[in-house]
């Protein structure tokens, strides 16, 4: 989970965001055209989709947390720079939320993020997701646990085992896990570069 350069960390964490955004742009019509191509892939395209679901998918839980009068606190164990997770947190003021991360690029960008848009309890980590005794250190036990776009980068079943392992020692009894992969397309081998040790 390290990066090679100072820009391609930049990259990683422009690219989701630009992804996300879903806004062509380039020098001038060729540029937009082969812009729109890129972000009109396959894999891009899941991305979105995802990213909508997996919103709506933690709303709910959120409700149903609500709804049995249980405060509502949040992991996401390879949460990136906590993008959708910042709608949730503006929707839902009053829930806590630790966003885990294994990139400090990604960590600096989003804590400058909660500085800009002044959220209250939310903070990030910086804890090996993959390593099950991590979860230990997090001094924070949640009822919802969300694994989202981490696993398809790693072909190491051993790996994704221990990760939910460590997530599920975490997670509230009654609490919620909410998972989201995609299958394998050539969109991963691009997002899973700057994951790769150099």
């Amino acid at each position: 989970l390290h990066v090679r350069s100072r820009r391609q960390r930049q990259m990683c964490i422009r690219d989701s965001d630009y992804v996300y955004r879903n806004q062509a742009q380039g020098c001038g019509p060729i540029g937009r055209w082969i812009d729109r191509g890129y972000l009109d892939a396959i894999g891009w395209r899941g991305v979105r989709i995802r990213r909508e679901n997996l919103i709506a998918t933690v709303e709910e839980r959120i409700k149903t947390l609500k709804q049995r009068n249980e405060p509502v606190k949040i992991l996401d164990i390879a949460g990136g720079t906590g993008n959708y997770l910042f709608d949730i947190k503006r929707k839902f003021p009053e829930i806590e939320v630790v966003i885990n991360d294994f990139s400090e690029a990604n960590i600096a960008f989003g804590e400058a993020q909660i500085q800009q848009l002044g959220l209250q309890n939310i903070r990030f980590t910086r804890l090996d997701c993959f390593n099950k005794d991590s979860y230990r250190q997090l001094n924070f036990e949640p009822n919802i646990v969300i694994i989202s776009g981490i696993f398809e980068l790693f072909g190491d079943n051993e790996l994704v085992c221990n990760a939910i392992s460590g997530a599920l020692s975490a997670l509230q009894p009654g609490g919620f896990l909410v998972y989201t992969g995609q299958p394998w397309n050539l969109s991963l081998i691009h997002i899973s570069e700057p994951t790769r040790p150099y």
